[in-house]
């Protein structure tokens, strides 16, 4: 593993064990630092999200986060949704919460009481309209240790939509603290679908509709030789056919598999307008097209691919009649096997790499 890349559970562990309340936030703060790099590191997050670590500004925070964002949906704590690792006060527990922005709902320490009001009204309206089984084994509230008077900390025991709470001493094991980082991105993908869905301009004393903000990808991207990933920014393609709008984590998976496929020996282009991928080797010639699974559930996703990809073929690759690959951001499960009799291989992001159909193993993409 490099100095860069971390496990989630390492990450938690030296923030607790670093972290200290009573120093300032300027360099050479150990808790502070690390803090500082979690946007910088290279964490096993679901595909396409980022993470940023959180301090405080000026003086120390009574309780560092972390927080996990999928910009399609929100990107600064703000306001918005998003996922977070709060610590206890006294730093002996952690909790993953599903959030809503304190500040943007106005939250500061003079109206903090009926902020606190506003932000638990939201949240449980939040949870009304969600499917009750999805919320299974996350319906703790964060106990962060701190008293009323600190404003920021009790909005966000207010503001928790879902939540597990882990012992710094009996933390999980990786594998487990992935598998809950997963399930939690998908009660966010949930949440943010039924906030659109549901909400009603008209309520007053409620809480402003969660908003997306551009996100712009700022870190430095290898360029490869054909592959040139598209800015990670939503934007509109047309086919003979449709309108498509494709977003960010759309692109971050293009971008992540067309350099992980190029290892592979193959040869990746992107500059084939409005396909997502075009592969080459000497075992032939692979049509791609990638879908985003939201909310683990990946039936729209299937079968805008399926679609996609019979398309693409018939209307640009006549003469070289490809074969036809589906990407997805994660496991489709049992749609592997239906893609296959469609001869359409899959291939999937997991925790530790990618994996895929049998197609995809005999054509050398994944591993067996």
């Amino acid at each position: 593993m490099s100095a860069n890349e971390m496990d989630l559970r390492d990450l938690l562990l030296r923030v607790a064990s670093t972290y200290d309340r009573s120093a300032k936030t300027t360099k050479g703060t150990p808790g502070q630092e690390l803090l500082r790099r979690v946007s910088h590191m290279s964490l096993p997050l679901p595909i396409g999200t980022f993470a940023e670590g959180h301090g405080g500004r000026g003086g120390s925070a009574f309780c560092p986060w972390i927080g996990v964002f999928d910009p399609d949906i929100n990107e600064k704590p703000r306001e918005g949704l998003y996922l977070a690792y709060i610590f206890a006060k006294d730093l002996t527990s952690v909790t993953l919460t599903l959030q809503q922005g304190v500040e943007g709902a106005g939250a500061t320490p003079r109206k903090n009481r009926a902020v606190h009001r506003r932000l638990r009204a939201n949240a449980e309206r939040l949870q009304a309209a969600m499917l009750q089984d999805a919320l299974d084994g996350w319906r703790e509230r964060p106990r962060l240790g701190v008293k009323t008077a600190d404003w920021r900390p009790t909005a966000y025991e207010e503001a928790s939509i879902a939540a597990r709470r882990y012992e710094i001493p009996h933390l999980p094991a990786e594998a487990d603290l992935r598998d809950d980082l997963w399930e939690a991105m998908a009660i966010l993908q949930l949440a943010a679908a039924v906030d659109r869905e549901t909400w009603n301009s008209e309520v007053e004393d409620q809480l402003p509709a969660s908003t997306a903000r551009k996100w712009v990808d700022q870190a430095p991207r290898k360029k490869l030789s054909g592959f040139r990933p598209k800015d990670d920014s939503d934007y509109r393609v047309h086919t003979p056919e449709r309108d498509q709008v494709r977003t960010r984590r759309h692109e971050t998976l293009i971008r992540a598999f067309g350099e992980y496929i190029q290892a592979q020996g193959f040869e990746a282009d992107t500059e084939v307008h409005p396909r997502d991928l075009m592969l080459t080797s000497v075992g032939g010639e692979w049509l791609v097209e990638g879908k985003v699974v939201s909310a683990q559930n990946p039936t729209k996703a299937v079968r805008e691919a399926v679609g996609q990809l019979f398309e693409y073929r018939h209307f640009y690759c006549r003469e070289s009649n490809p074969y036809l690959l589906a990407l997805f951001t994660e496991d489709i499960v049992a749609y592997a096997d239906y893609l296959e009799t469609l001869r359409i291989g899959s291939v999937w992001k997991t925790q530790e790499g990618w994996a895929g159909s049998r197609s995809a193993v005999e054509w050398g993409i994944v591993a067996p």
